[in-house]
């Protein structure tokens, strides 16, 4: 019964040493899963961080570009309504310049006849 109870108690003790050996094994794969996870979670930190100042920086440029289009708009309506204004004063002087040419011929034909008129006298 002793040698019984003493077996008995060497496998206790090595069942021990290897559940020892093995709960070492759990906390060292636990420190190196817990070491992995704030690592990653840093990373994912560090990447949430720059996604947010590329966010704002995007923000940023699209009002930007959103106000510099707005003053375009602003411009070219200006342009416009300065480009209906020169066409209509172009078109005032064209039939103006029409006018004039048209008196201008008259005035030829004027003078013409004088002359005709003039060297009949003569």
């Amino acid at each position: 019964a002793l040698e019984s109870s003493e077996s008995k108690l060497k496998i206790s003790e090595a069942t021990r040493e290897n559940l020892e050996i093995q709960l070492e094994e759990l906390k060292s794969t636990l420190e190196q899963s817990q070491s992995d996870y704030q690592e990653k979670l840093s990373c994912f930190t560090k990447d949430l961080k720059h996604a947010g100042a590329i966010e704002q920086e995007l923000s940023y440029q699209i009002t930007t570009v959103a106000k510099r289009n707005e003053a375009l708009r602003v411009r070219l309506a200006k342009e416009e309504k300065t480009r209906k204004e020169l066409e209509e004063e172009n078109a005032s002087n064209t039939g103006e310049l029409g006018a004039l040419q048209e008196e201008l011929v008259h005035s030829v034909d004027e003078r013409k006849t004088l002359g005709v008129k003039l060297g009949r006298i003569e």
